[in-house]
């Protein structure tokens, strides 16, 4: 999940009340006057399980398709398209939201509860000025806001934009959809301003099943020019189902050419980008819904007059993802916060052919559970978890379930295939029949790993991955994919994958239907596994809207009303209506049983919460009961010529603890905001003195005063964030001498249950840095911002700390420890430093805590904001 989070502290911190409502405003709709003069109209088309090799300029030699091939010609097609997922609810969530299957939850599956924390891009645009409408097919099968994007036949508003479906047409054959896709684009055209830039996704329902069966006799068609991939046997039942299946490509080809000469006629073509490609291939055996290259691979061609220069081939890896970043640049808007994927605008307006940029040669790919039908054990609708990396040589398979049927289960009739002659020929035959190896390429179990090598094997047949000449390079794709798919937290890599199964899916009927359980609840289920509770005592599943279908968030929004500030002789607290945000522990908190009260401590911050109300600090963890929530402390100082660790309290050299309030805001402030003061105390040894820390022979000397100004500049569904401006002063004239070591700073402190068996395991918790690496290669690497994350309740939570360019040696070195769930920014990695009356210390830090796995890109952005904004 991408976390939107507008940033007020771009405004002038002392206008306070100025700022949350300008923020508010800003963020409401985006700046026109910083929009392109230049902005295209946009039209996107895309078919409904259309393959790649379907299209004359791919080189299909019995289908045709001469407006498509018009697009290619008179602008640029790319060879290295690809959907992410090849079905069609999850394909077009990554094509609106701009993010990665894996990183749309609940959306990564078919027929989801679509949840409504995401943005699409269609509606970004029209809050920039834009006129946006749909026809045909939008995003779906699947419930969003409440509406059935499939039953209700896609009327309604829908994440693809404004309905424009009224007219229809009599089809030429049974199958084929009455919609007039043509006309419903002429009366957008008709009804918009004229002056007004437009959006509009076209989205035709062909070549979806079913076809009128033999059509291509109606036609007279030649079905020996019809070309049979090598993983079907050469028969007239395959031929003619795909001749049947070329009448309803060439009629979504129609409509392309229909949309240039309404685009000419108007005097439009030469302004507006015409994007065109397919959710994925078509829908027959080992091709929709499965991981191999005719599934995912598909035809994408580009034409926008003038601009795009023509007859370019381009072999840049370009996914759905893509998409959306690329047309709010083209419309002069930043990518939306939560996008993940990456512009390929140079690569449409390059006038070179081939590999505009050299590091675009791979993608990723992956599903979970498409349709229902899959089962394992007392488990019901189950996925088929797997995923890929395919560059210009290879495609690399895994399939992390592999006991499972890849297709659905025989019993439920293998319910993740469209009925069809050609599944219906597969299925009908026997072991003893000399194309049953067929059927088992379609529907059989499948392998761990595959690899195939694209060059010699493109139609993926021949399984390498048991090759011995090919075991290295399969342990480097499997190590870059894990790699890759970490970075972006995918919860497959990271341990938490299992939750696909059990987001519910949309269709309750027919799975009680088709298990004859007529108590089957998926709602219900996910909600008791992943325990969905709210703190106020509230239904869970009426909150999400999960019981009306809606939304199937995992929590629901924690807590009502504005932002507050609460203090207590212990504590000073912001809550978000009832729920604890973050706590500032002015005493000491009680020690559990057999600690050493040593270790009892105040001045720092916990617990610290997500916007869902967990805690991904801790208090007196057992294997290091001196790290405490959020803390600062210094390790291995020299002051009066004596050694003090203000960290580790066992040697009883120093510690940190409150001193006092300094000042807060109003208690109903709309960001809330307080400062304390710290004090560093050092116990020097002197012979014959009095003890003052239970220790014999010692002095207590403060030496620093520390002070904490803390912020909080947001706090939403999405995350919470605040700062903490920090300055150390010298209260001696003494100075304090910081000397070169590994650790010591401004530190987090995560769960118990975040520790790690061993360095470089990620079963429970990782880091990841702004510089991609995680706990083992990132330590001490001088960085932007490091992430913490580990699994509570079912679910990813993340505390990300990130390091203001204005700090000590910017960028700070970063201690990352290996297996215990704690970070620190240590400029004191990089060599001895000083503090003294005229050499304060001062840092700033930024805060940000999620319900969701870190992503890099999001965070590199926010981290840029903050430091240029203010």
């Amino acid at each position: 999940m991408q976390h939107p989070v507008p940033y007020p502290w771009q405004f002038m911190r002392s206008l306070l009340l100025l700022s949350a409502l300008l923020g508010l405003l800003v963020h409401a709709r985006p700046c026109l006057a910083a929009v392109s003069a230049e902005r295209p109209n946009i039209l996107f088309i895309i078919a409904d399980d259309a393959s790649r090799d379907s299209f004359g300029a791919y080189g299909s030699t019995y289908v045709n398709t001469p407006n498509f091939d018009r697009i290619a010609r008179e602008g640029v097609r790319f060879t290295q398209a690809y959907n992410c997922n090849p079905k069609c609810a999850p394909a077009r969530a990554c094509i609106l939201t701009g993010r990665y299957s894996w990183q749309l939850e609940e959306a990564c599956n078919h027929n989801p509860f679509l949840s409504d924390k995401w943005k699409f891009y269609p509606f970004l645009l029209e809050e920039a000025g834009y006129a946006i409408g749909y026809t045909g097919k939008g995003w779906g099968p699947g419930i969003h806001a409440g509406i059935d994007a499939g039953k209700s036949k896609f009327q309604n508003v829908n994440p693809a934009g404004r309905p424009y479906q009224s007219a229809t047409l009599k089809p030429p054959y049974q199958g084929i959809s009455n919609a007039d896709y043509g006309q419903n684009l002429d009366d957008f055209l008709d009804q918009k301003p004229v002056d007004q830039p437009f959006c509009f996704w076209l989205g035709t329902r062909e070549p979806h099943r079913g076809y009128e069966k033999d059509s291509w006799k109606k036609q007279g068609r030649d079905l020996q020019r019809v070309t049979v991939p090598e993983y079907y046997p050469d028969n007239e039942t395959i031929r003619g189902d795909l001749a049947d299946y070329a009448i309803e490509v060439e009629w979504f080809d129609r409509w392309i050419g229909h949309a240039l000469d309404s685009l000419e006629s108007r005097g439009l073509l030469e302004d507006t980008l015409i994007l065109v490609t397919s959710d994925h291939g078509m829908p027959f055996p080992r091709v929709k819904g499965q991981i191999y290259d005719d599934g995912f691979h598909v035809p994408m061609a580009a034409r926008w007059g003038a601009k795009i220069p023509s007859g370019r081939v381009v072999s840049d890896f370009v996914t759905f993802p893509d998409i959306a970043p690329t047309l709010l640049e083209l419309a002069g808007l930043e990518p939306h916060a939560q996008m993940t994927g990456k512009s390929f605008v140079q690569q449409l307006l390059s006038d070179r052919s081939g590999r505009i940029d050299p590091q675009r040669d791979h993608t990723l790919l992956g599903k979970e559970r498409h349709d229902i039908g899959r089962t394992d054990g007392d488990l019901l609708s189950v996925g088929y978890p797997s995923r890929a990396l395919r560059n210009d040589h290879y495609l690399y398979v895994r399939n992390f379930k592999p006991d499972r049927w890849p297709v659905g289960n025989p019993e439920y009739d293998f319910p993740n295939c469209d009925g069809s002659p050609t599944k219906s020929y597969l299925t009908g035959l026997s072991q003893l029949d000399p194309d049953y190896r067929y059927f088992e390429l379609s529907f059989g179990k499948r392998a761990e790993e595959e690899l195939y090598d694209m060059e010699k094997d493109p139609d993926c047949v021949h399984n390498l991955a048991g090759s011995r000449e090919h075991q290295l390079l399969k342990l480097q794709l499997w190590e870059q994919l894990k790699r890759e798919l970490a970075e972006q937290g995918d919860p497959r890599i990271l341990g938490q994958g299992d939750i696909f199964d059990f987001y519910p899916n949309c269709r309750i009927d027919r799975q009680q239907q088709l298990y004859a359980r007529p108590d089957y609840d998926p709602v219900q289920i996910f909600e008791q596994r992943y325990n969905v509770v709210e703190p106020n005592g509230q239904d869970p599943g009426k909150q999400a809207g999960l019981h009306d279908r809606s939304s199937p968030a995992v929590g629901a929004v924690q807590g009502e009303g504005n932002l507050r500030l609460v203090e207590t002789a212990e504590t000073i607290s912001i809550l978000r209506g009832n729920v604890l945000i973050l706590a500032y522990n002015k005493q000491p908190p009680t020690l559990p049983t057999g600690i050493d009260p040593v270790y009892r401590q105040s001045g720092f911050l916990h617990p610290v919460n997500t916007p869902q109300a967990v805690t991904v600090s801790a208090v007196y963890p057992e294997d290091h009961p001196h790290q405490n929530g959020i803390f600062s402390a210094w390790v291995r100082t020299k002051f009066r010529g004596h050694s003090i660790d203000f960290w580790n309290l066992a040697d009883r050299s120093g510690k940190v603890l409150h001193e006092s309030v300094i000042s807060k805001s109003s208690p109903d402030a709309i960001l809330p905001e307080f400062s304390v003061s710290r004090l560093h105390r050092a116990f020097l040894p002197v012979e014959g003195s009095p003890a003052t820390d239970g220790t014999a022979s010692s002095i207590a000397v403060d030496v620093l005063r520390e002070t904490w100004n803390i912020r909080m500049l947001e706090a939403n569904d999405e995350s919470n964030c605040f700062e903490i401006e920090m300055m150390q002063e010298a209260l001696t004239d003494d100075p304090l001498t910081i000397e070169e070591y590994h650790y010591g700073g401004s530190a987090v402190r995560g769960p118990v249950d975040w520790l790690v068996a061993q360095a470089g395991d990620r079963s429970v918790s990782y880091m990841l840095n702004s510089a991609g690496s995680d706990r083992v290669q990132g330590n001490h690497e001088n960085v932007h911002w490091v992430a913490l994350s580990g699994q509570i309740n079912g679910r990813p939570r993340t505390i990300t700390v990130m390091s203001h360019a204005d700090n000590f040696r910017d960028p700070q070195a970063a201690r990352l420890h290996p297996t215990k769930p704690y970070f620190c920014f240590a400029p004191c990695v990089d060599g001895e430093f000083i503090i003294d009356k005229d050499k304060p210390f001062r840092s700033r830090y930024l805060y940000v805590v999620t319900d969701d796995h870190p992503n890099p890109e999001w965070l590199g952005r926010q981290w840029k904001n903050w430091t240029q904004g203010n």
